[in-house]
């Protein structure tokens, strides 16, 4: 991998500290690369000890853990149970049996899904799974007794999961437009709708949102200088922001995880197709920015929402080395598919052809790297976000 690259790929990736990438029908590093150029892990907002799980591509040799100077035991690698996982780490996996696809929960029951193809990945929300396929995303009640498919006009996209698991968003890049277009669902199937489509710049990263309110990411205080004056972005630099309003949304706020704190709020004219004549920006902590973000949402509770996300940007990891020359090292680091918990308590690596897969278990005061086996007709596991 270019050196300025995998630089680029650290930098973000170590400003983000999110969790997985759901991405379908690309790998990790190709999906690295790919359309907006950017590699994210999405963050559950509100997690239990901020617990965080961040993965370096190419040739990283290291884990970033949320338990301090915690170890990689020196033992070899210990055998772990599906048994075990479920029960220790709430781990659920995704199988096939008789040509049919679904999920075994943490009690052992199976839960059948609809799908039709192969699942790239499945999301674990407050009431449903999320199943990600090429050219579709299906939510399914999580005793299967309901579910609704959505349909999409690319095979390769990103999909996130909203702070409070309530909700989801497909990701995908535009090439023709230069462009990057968002999809956002309710994360409950009895709830199915059109979604509500964004269509918006490449520097435009979406962190979280509500009804009312969507949080992103981007570059501020390089263009602003930090400055606590209305800008603006719209004009002179087509973010998008009325396809924002014509969604419905109230209002949209920009963070920027290099200043974390300094954010841009557009007060918008939801159901229209106006953009906002400007945006106005200060640091949360100044006298009158929280008033402007709740004023702009209405809603009581967009200043918490936009705080948590800042938070985030500004939340300390600590770095514990993985032996990559054992045979499971060397499995979780250069496998085909790899996955995080977003609570940071597991990650997982293998390729398609592993009779077992390589687990990372960070539950502990320990990290130990231990041989999984997964259950009968195991695909991959479901990352959970509540």
């Amino acid at each position: 991998m270019n050196e300025d690259l995998e630089e680029l790929l650290r930098a973000e990736l170590a400003g983000r500290a999110d969790s997985a990438p759901m991405y379908s029908g690309e790998g990790l590093a190709d999906a690295a690369i790919t359309g907006a150029g950017r590699i994210r892990r999405r963050r559950r907002i509100g997690a239990a000890a901020g617990g965080l799980g961040l993965v370096l591509v190419g040739a990283a040799a290291a884990v970033w853990l949320p338990f301090g100077d915690a170890a990689l035991d020196d033992a070899p690698p210990v055998a772990t149970s599906a048994e075990e996982a479920q029960s220790d780490l709430d781990l659920e996996f995704v199988v096939e049996r008789d040509g049919a696809y679904g999920v075994v929960n943490v009690e052992g029951e199976y839960v059948p899904l609809a799908a039709e193809r192969r699942p790239d990945a499945v999301q674990r929300l407050q009431t449903s799974y999320v199943v990600s396929s090429t050219r579709q995303v299906e939510v399914t009640a999580l005793d299967g007794a309901a579910t609704a498919q959505y349909e999409l006009p690319v095979d390769q996209f990103y999909t996130t999961v909203s702070g409070d698991a309530e909700a989801f968003a497909v990701q995908y890049y535009e090439a023709d437009e230069d462009r990057q277009v968002y999809e956002l669902f309710p994360g409950d199937p009895q709830s199915a709708r059109n979604p509500a489509v964004l269509d918006l710049a490449l520097e435009l990263n979406l962190e979280d949102w509500n009804e009312d309110l969507l949080v992103f990411s981007s570059d501020l205080v390089s263009v602003t200088g930090g400055a606590s004056v209305p800008h603006y972005f719209n004009d002179q630099y087509d973010w998008g922001l009325e396809t924002a309003a014509e969604a419905g949304y109230e209002s949209v706020v920009v963070a920027d995880p290099a200043d974390p704190g300094y954010v841009c709020v557009a007060d918008l004219d939801p159901g229209s197709l106006a953009a906002p004549d400007s945006e106005d920006c200060g640091y949360l902590d100044e006298l009158g920015t929280a008033d402007v973000i709740t004023q702009a949402s209405g809603d009581a509770a967009a200043a918490g929402l936009v705080q948590d996300v800042a938070d985030s940007f500004d939340e300390e990891v600590a770095e514990v080395e993985v032996d990559r020359d054992g045979p499971t090292g060397a499995q979780l680091f250069d496998s085909e598919y790899r996955f995080v918990d977003p609570f940071g308590r597991w990650e997982i690596g293998f390729s398609a052809q592993d009779e077992t897969w390589a687990l990372l278990d960070l539950s502990g005061g320990e990290a130990v790297v231990s041989e999984l086996r997964p259950p009968r007709g195991a695909l991959l596991p479901v990352v959970s976000h509540s």
